[in-house]
């Protein structure tokens, strides 16, 4: 699946929940396209990962109460986008 990151971003804003990308395409950081030349197409199922990856919030001291909550949200965010075919 493709996520619309726009408006799984936008509900996750909403709820007080930070993300971010989960994985970063080392090979189209700035130093590695000057010196290698590599650019988008080069490795497109690492592209295709870091385009669908995301990180949510976890750690050993968030409480269980944390953790249904940003899963609740996930969740309520997942289906609405579906509903509205927001994932392809």
């Amino acid at each position: 699946m493709i996520w619309s990151g726009c408006f799984f971003a936008c509900g996750r804003v909403a709820a007080g929940i930070s993300s971010r990308p989960y994985f970063t395409r080392i090979h189209l950081q700035s130093f590695y396209c000057q010196t290698s030349g590599y650019q988008r197409g080069d490795f497109p199922v690492t592209e295709y990962l870091g385009d669908v990856s995301l990180a949510l919030p976890f750690s050993g001291i968030m409480t269980e109460n944390q953790v249904d909550y940003v899963c609740d949200h996930v969740r309520a965010n997942l289906t609405q986008a579906r509903t509205v075919g927001s994932v392809l």
